[in-house]
């Protein structure tokens, strides 16, 4: 499988990015009993995390969540490396990789 790129605009934000999560074979992946379901984004080619931020579970059964892009968050045009972590009660937690987020940047006004 390979990575999933989303294309979104450098700056802009309220409006919200949907994951439909699968395990490795493509099969629906509950978030029932999900005790919380993090996003986060890192510009590729820095150290630091630069969008940290709690989604929302739309349908836990069918395994969609959407993280609502705020103000700042993809402030910098370029290529974001994206990490989905869903965490259980259990104390188990699954975190889901091969998603890239692509700022392009706008023109200057």
């Amino acid at each position: 499988m390979g990575t999933q790129v989303i294309s979104v605009w450098q700056g802009d934000f309220g409006y919200s990015l949907i994951f439909n999560l699968q395990d490795i074979q493509g099969n629906v992946f509950s978030l029932v009993g999900a005790t919380s379901v993090l996003f986060r984004a890192q510009l590729i080619g820095t150290a630091k995390t630069i969008v940290n931020g709690t989604m929302a579970v739309t349908n836990a059964a069918g395994g969609v969540c959407s993280y609502t892009v705020a103000a700042g968050d993809f402030a910098l045009a370029g290529e974001y490396a994206v990490q989905i972590q869903v965490n259980f009660s259990t104390t188990e937690t699954i975190t889901f990789g091969n998603l890239q987020v692509t700022a392009n940047p706008k023109i200057p006004y």
